[in-house]
């Protein structure tokens, strides 16, 4: 299991990097783990705050002991009902896994005085449900040095997580059109394409006139949906301004679609060919 991971992980909140989750599987029963390992791709018991493209720090409890894997989150956490089928509250999809040559013992995390203070190394229990990543907890950086001593193939892996871009796609429409563009949203999600959607980021307090034009400036695609609507929002035309300027002499960044008949601005016909949703 020693591959970059297999689908690209999706939009972040502009008020926080990726997170750094640990989870644990039961050193007894290494059944769900094998499968993991062996498919590159299962369904685990999720931290209710992983979000797609978090790393996850797996520890292996007695008679192991030990990190011995990363992996990436590929979905969101959702909710499962508990069913028979699911007996915890969330689950996440986990891919893209990095299995360490040489594993990284309790005692060795114990003994290292950069993680002196670390919870976890008192009491392994409730990792999986701790509010905060290993980044809050302010033991990462720490713990990062060590798992790249003892394979330096990680450093390759870990910096290739933290390095891709983010979000992929701006979504930009009009409020009104929310259920048209819901469908154009999930399509993109389902074929493993990021998405930034306001409503998904944006909260109370953000300034969001900085943070959408910084979304803009650094997204892969920029994706205006077109109808009567969109023309009558002048914050959508802003964000069109912003795309525009950044479009200049670049292709495969401006993608139009229409919802429906309308007037298309001149400025996007001169430039790009208009779809249709």
């Amino acid at each position: 299991m020693r591959h970059s991971p297999q689908r690209k992980p999706s939009r972040v909140s502009q008020k926080e990097e990726r997170r750094v989750w640990l989870y644990m599987v039961d050193g007894r029963n290494n059944a769900d783990l094998a499968k993991l390992d062996a498919e590159g791709f299962d369904t685990w018991r999720g931290h209710s705050n992983t979000r797609m493209g978090d790393l996850v720090l797996m520890y292996r409890t007695a008679p192991y002991s030990d990190f011995a894997y990363l992996f990436t989150a590929i979905s969101d956490t959702r909710p499962t009902y508990r069913t028979q089928r699911w007996p915890w509250k969330t689950a996440v999809d986990l891919g893209g896994g990095f299995r360490l040559r040489r594993t990284i013992k309790l005692i060795d995390l114990k003994n290292d005085r950069r993680l002196a203070g670390w919870s976890f190394l008192i009491n392994q229990r409730g990792a999986t449900s701790r509010r905060q990543d290993l980044q809050d907890q302010g033991v990462w950086r720490g713990l990062r040095k060590i798992i790249e001593i003892r394979d330096p193939d990680s450093k390759r892996y870990i910096d290739h997580w933290r390095s891709r871009q983010r979000p992929s796609v701006f979504l930009s429409y009009a409020s009104p059109d929310k259920q048209k563009i819901m469908g154009l949203y999930e399509a993109l999600r389902r074929n493993g394409i990021e998405v930034w959607l306001d409503q998904n980021e944006l909260i109370v307090g953000d300034k969001y006139n900085e943070i959408i034009r910084n979304e803009i400036a650094s997204c892969r695609a920029f994706v205006t949906c077109l109808s009567g609507h969109w023309l009558e929002r002048a914050y959508a035309q802003k964000e069109l301004d912003w795309a525009l300027d950044r479009t200049r002499g670049q292709n495969g960044f401006l993608f139009p679609v229409k919802l429906e008949n309308c007037m298309v601005p001149k400025r996007l016909t001169e430039e790009v060919q208009i779809a249709k949703l």
